[in-house]
């Protein structure tokens, strides 16, 4: 049996989605500042896939990590096609369990990944997903070809995962584009009558921008549409407000924030 875990997925959601992969069950967490090394650190698999979920040392982080019969190489070796892809392949002896039970060729298998031996694979929303696929045993040698995150491909927004690239071409990156989503304290504050809002996105994103009053209720919208990444500011002329305070939110793909500012008249 041959799995093949694309880590393609996990590079390009911290890239360019600005998101961080949490381990939920050890301190692999995989953040902005550690996108370069994602591939450099490779990626491990557990689950009755590759022999059951428990390890010497434990299930995930230092315990996986150290229990090469789980880890997953892009080095043109142990069954691994192309060396330096970031496809990385881990060689199984499974012994099949359907021969000759008529249509019954298919075995099925659970199992999850994670970028150096952490639970970290789920992404927000997806903690506790595995993938769960059936290795066809009719032939002697099956090449199940996976792809980080795809349990949750909701959260891996950045990745196209029918088209196995990234949604935004590399070739287009802006190299001086923000990395990450944020929101700034808008200046000045207080204000009258006109304030100015910056925020940045890392990647294309739809954008919304709204300013709402001190009890929630909407009262203009900014910035409602597709934009580019880089750093945006909008000025906003709250002329016809009252003094009080007011609070902006500004949603781009998965990042939501909110932050509060003072009318002075």
């Amino acid at each position: 049996m041959k799995w093949e875990c694309d880590l393609r997925p996990a590079y390009y959601q911290v890239k360019l989605g600005g998101d961080s992969l949490s381990d939920i069950q050890g301190t692999f967490t995989v953040r902005v500042a550690d996108v370069d090394s994602i591939i450099k650190w490779g990626v491990w698999m557990n689950g009755p896939a590759v022999g059951g979920w428990s390890n010497d040392g434990g299930d995930w982080g230092l315990g996986l990590q150290n229990n090469l019969a789980k880890k997953l190489y892009d080095n043109g070796t142990n069954g691994d096609r192309v060396a330096g892809d970031s496809i990385f392949t881990r060689q199984v002896l499974a012994s099949p369990d359907s021969v000759a039970i008529g249509s019954k060729d298919r075995v099925g298998q659970t199992f999850k990944f994670g970028v150096r031996g952490g639970d970290n694979e789920g992404g927000r929303g997806g903690f506790g997903n595995n993938h769960n696929e059936n290795i066809v045993d009719t032939d002697t040698i099956y090449t199940m070809s996976t792809q980080f995150g795809s349990i949750n491909p909701a959260f891996y927004d950045a990745w196209d995962y029918d088209l196995r690239k990234p949604k935004t071409p590399t070739s287009v990156i802006d190299p001086n584009a923000p990395l990450v989503y944020e929101l700034a304290q808008n200046y000045p504050n207080p204000f009258n009558p006109a304030t100015k809002i910056e925020y940045s996105i890392p990647m294309q994103s739809q954008v919304e921008l709204k300013i709402y009053n001190l009890v929630g209720q909407e009262v203009g919208t900014l910035v409602n549409e597709i934009q580019k990444a880089g750093v945006h500011n909008v000025k906003f002329d709250a002329g016809n407000l009252a003094s009080g305070v007011y609070f902006y939110r500004l949603v781009a793909g998965n990042f939501t924030s909110v932050k509060k500012m003072v009318l002075l008249k």
